[in-house]
């Protein structure tokens, strides 16, 4: 006895197709600032990268790395955002500041001049010196009259001029590089909840319903 095909089939025919279902609500994108956003605050598309398209729900993130979400769009120029998310940073911690410089080393002495001795008058200063050398310096009735080349030149003052410029001394060595700072916590984003592990500390943004989460310990 064995079983025989009777050449009979019970399965119908296919089908038709179902209808497609309804369009997908658009996903949330996030938009960096250059310059500080301030709660509850309207804030230039201009300043933002990418600056479109945006969306009411969209996030904005500040030169602070605050993040904001936008609440409503004012017009094709502006957004007006809502109050910051706290506990949500995009900007780690500061590092250590580096080691000052060597200082360099002390430029040269300039010249000063040569006070010779004193007349009562420049006629008299004149007469004993009708030429100088560069330097040379007299009292004339408590002025000081110092050679300027061709001439003795009054500078109105027991103290001589001041001498040139010393050499700039050399640049003393770049300190050493600070240390870096440590790292900010860890961001990643994505559409739903989180799953898998990360460092402890991490953040996690669901873009659909703009929650954060934080990877904890347990």
């Amino acid at each position: 006895m064995a079983w025989t095909a009777t050449g009979g089939n019970l399965k119908g025919p296919k089908g038709d197709p179902g209808t497609n279902g309804a369009k997908g609500d658009a996903g949330k994108s996030l938009h960096v600032a250059n310059i500080t956003v301030s709660d509850n605050s309207d804030v230039s598309v201009a300043a933002l990268s990418p600056a479109t398209p945006i969306a009411t729900g969209d996030l904005i993130s500040d030169v602070d790395g605050r993040l904001f979400t936008v609440s409503s769009v004012v017009n094709g120029d502006t957004v007006h955002v809502s109050n910051q998310i706290a506990g949500v940073s995009f900007k780690g911690p500061k590092g250590d500041k580096g080691e000052d410089g060597k200082p360099g080393a002390d430029g040269k002495d300039g010249t000063g001049v040569n006070i010779k001795g004193s007349y009562d008058s420049h006629d008299a200063l004149k007469h004993e010196h009708p030429t100088g050398v560069s330097g040379d310096a007299y009292l004339v009735a408590g002025a000081l009259y110092v050679w300027a080349g061709s001439e003795w030149t009054n500078v109105g003052s027991i103290q001589g001029p001041q001498g040139p410029k010393g050499a700039d001394g050399t640049n003393g060595q770049d300190g050493r590089p600070g240390k870096d700072g440590t790292n900010g916590l860890g961001w990643t984003w994505g559409h739903g909840v989180p799953s898998g592990s990360q460092p402890v500390g991490s953040l996690y943004l669901d873009l659909d319903s703009g929650d954060v989460y934080s990877y904890t310990q347990d």
